[in-house]
């Protein structure tokens, strides 16, 4: 066939044919017509059939040999849009040919010699603009008119360039920048490309992230996994009222940057099966772990163990010691453990006590899991008493001990774990809340907190929308044995959790939280919390708990925000992150024993620690747990940092 020198076009591509007519015809298919394009290309290989190798049709021919076949088919209606779309490749040629001199023009501008590249086949491609308007129409539910039309200034932009291969990203960046020119954003925002930029990438392959140190392969992919995700989650999983409230800092959505995962899972090992599928302990350890291992990937906060320490949770010492080192392990480039334990300190707790003695000689103690362990009077008995000493000690030393004071907490009357399966956990700040309804508008706090709790819930089921929709995808897995019976993302709970609640305080009522006035305020704002969580379960069976993760990263985060936003704040408030949790600030001029009274009345409406800094001396730890556990209304004592 003859074709135009240094035509953008070949003069007869029987594909390309075939995808013009499908593109120009799409609208006005029907399901019988789906060969229609196939039937036209046919028709013209037929007539081209008829000539010989001496009379090899002009574009000119060919194009009319298109619109006869068109004609015979009884598609008169397509005949004036393809005549509009070959005057608008001619005009490119015209155009192309206008701005560089003929004997300059190069082969390369050619559209057989453009090439796209990198592919998602890994090869290069010929240009065509018919495949950009199909992937609009594709990916971003584009009508065809606005396809084209983007495709083909795209088509003009690439062609007056004079390259000779474009990659698929900036192709992408072209159609973007088309589409935001003539003000499709909502088409815009479906186009939107995941991705790191090549600046930050490098930073975290070389670990010159400033808020990242990059260790291993494991820890590189994970970095930029969540890169990617939290993007993906910003855009398609949370709704915008979500969204707009997290980046505004009304919320913390703590699982942002892995919207695929669990926050919390809880686990009762299965010790029965040691007498049944396994001949020896050892054997029944090593599959537990790998179950844990994999039960891990799917969270991004905590797994819970609960009764390791049962009367047939080991059977000998060397098996105790076992599963430490496997826990320790397991988790160390992986998502942390907690042991929540059922009986007070006893000869399990002792012979982790004996493990970490050990572990803290060759510098390894920080490995070791988290524990909480019921305190109750017969741990000051004589025989606990040795090993009360200690887990106090331990508690001091590694802050990684939690004591149990009432757990009706974490247990349910039939001693099983309160919450299973936690999807996610959110935190609101209190203090942005308090500002936007204004100094001593107690009423106004608590309907601004009404509205933050509304978006909460709606976040909540988001996550949950969007995971039930994996559940036959990544998530499938974890539907599946060992697991399948054990979770359900119908019961799953979103955890709730407050922060900047003495800083609220005080920018409502212009008194510390310890004071008359403050001290009735922070009540009133947990009982409002609490009076939420209980009538949205009531009315729709959603499952929101208030709980304390003392998330310290969500305090600093709101604080920033918040300075920046109300600057009144600097005159009220010292410039340091928000209190996380329901505490007490750590310059509070408290007594000690006055702060576990204080904050054990709050933990009425917050599952809560009393978080506690002292020297370390265990026989004043024995003694303040005492007077926790008769004096107070804490659920739970913890030695920090």
């Amino acid at each position: 066939m003859k074709k135009r020198e240094t035509s953008p076009l070949p003069a007869f591509d029987r594909r390309r044919l075939k995808e013009t007519i499908h593109f120009l015809t799409r609208e006005k298919q029907t399901s019988e017509e789906k060969d229609f394009p196939e039937r036209v290309v046919q028709m013209v290989e037929e007539t081209l059939a008829t000539r010989s190798e001496d009379e090899l049709p002009s574009e000119v021919e060919l194009k009319t040999f298109v619109v006869e076949s068109l004609h015979v088919l009884n598609r008169q209606d397509v005949v004036a849009p393809y005549l509009s779309y070959c005057r608008e490749r001619e005009s490119v040629y015209q155009k192309l040919q206008a701005a560089v001199p003929k004997n300059e023009i190069s082969a390369s501008l050619s559209n057989a010699k453009i090439l796209v590249g990198p592919t998602a086949q890994d090869e290069y491609l010929p240009w065509d603009s018919i495949r950009i308007a199909q992937a609009l129409e594709k990916e971003g539910a584009i009508p065809a008119g606005i396809a084209r039309e983007v495709a083909q200034e795209v088509e003009k932009k690439v062609l007056d360039s004079g390259c000779d291969t474009i990659t698929t990203a900036l192709i992408r960046e072209l159609v973007n920048s088309e589409l935001f020119l003539k003000g499709h954003r909502y088409y815009l925002n479906k186009q939107s490309l995941l991705g790191i930029p090549k600046f930050d990438f490098n930073n975290i392959l070389y670990s010159r992230h400033q808020q990242t140190t990059i260790q291993g392969i494991a820890s590189l992919t994970e970095e930029i996994s969540r890169s990617t995700l939290r993007q993906y989650a910003l855009e398609e999983v949370y709704s915008q009222d979500a969204i707009k409230a997290h980046l505004s800092g009304a919320i913390h959505i703590e699982g942002l940057g892995w919207p695929v995962k669990f926050f919390m899972l809880s686990l009762r090992p299965p010790f029965d099966s040691v007498f049944g599928n396994f001949s020896e302990p050892s054997e029944w350890l090593v599959a537990f772990l790998a179950d844990l291992q994999k039960l891990s990937s799917f969270v991004t906060h905590s797994v819970d163990l609960y009764d390791v320490d049962g009367p047939h949770s080991f059977l000998d010492s060397t098996i105790m010691r076992a599963f430490f080192t496997g826990i320790s392990r397991n988790f160390t480039t992986s998502i942390p453990c907690r042991l929540i334990l059922q009986n007070s300190p006893n000869a399990f707790t002792e012979s982790m006590y004996q493990f970490y003695q050990e572990a803290d000689k060759v510098g390894k103690s920080s490995f070791l899991p988290h524990l909480v362990v019921p305190f109750k009077k017969s741990s000051l008995y004589s025989k606990s008493l040795g090993y009360t000493n200690n887990v106090c000690q331990m508690a001091l030393e590694m802050h990684n001990v939690a004591f149990l004071l009432k757990q009706e907490a974490f247990f349910s009357k039939k001693k099983d774990p309160l919450a299973k399966c936690v999807m996610d956990s959110i935190v609101i700040d209190l203090v942005q809340a308090a500002c936007k309804a204004g100094a001593k508008q107690i009423e106004l706090f608590h309907k601004e907190i009404k509205n933050v709790f509304g978006v909460v819930v709606k976040a909540h089921l988001d996550k949950k929308r969007f995971l039930f929709n994996l559940s036959q995808g990544p998530l499938k897995e974890f539907f599946e044995e060992p697991f399948q019976s054990r979770y359900t993302i119908e019961e799953a709970f979103c955890f709730l959790e407050v922060s900047g609640l003495p800083e609220a305080v005080k920018y409502l009522c212009g008194q510390e939280m310890h004071e008359e006035e403050g001290w009735e305020t922070a009540i009133q704002t947990l009982a409002c919390l609490q009076d939420l969580c209980q009538s949205i379960e009531e009315k729709h069976g959603i499952q929101i708990k208030m709980v304390d993760y003392n998330n310290q990263d969500a305090a600093q985060r709101f604080q920033e925000i918040d300075m920046a936003r109300f600057p009144e704040l600097e005159s009220i408030l010292p410039p340091q992150p928000y209190t996380a949790g329901p505490h007490f600030k750590d310059d509070s001029p408290l007594e000690i024993e006055e702060r576990l009274k204080r904050e054990g009345e709050l933990h009425r409406y917050v599952s809560s620690c009393v978080n506690l800094k002292m020297d370390n001396d265990p026989e004043k730890l024995k003694k303040l747990l005492k007077f926790a556990m008769e004096e107070t209304s804490a659920i739970a004592l913890r030695i920090v940092d």
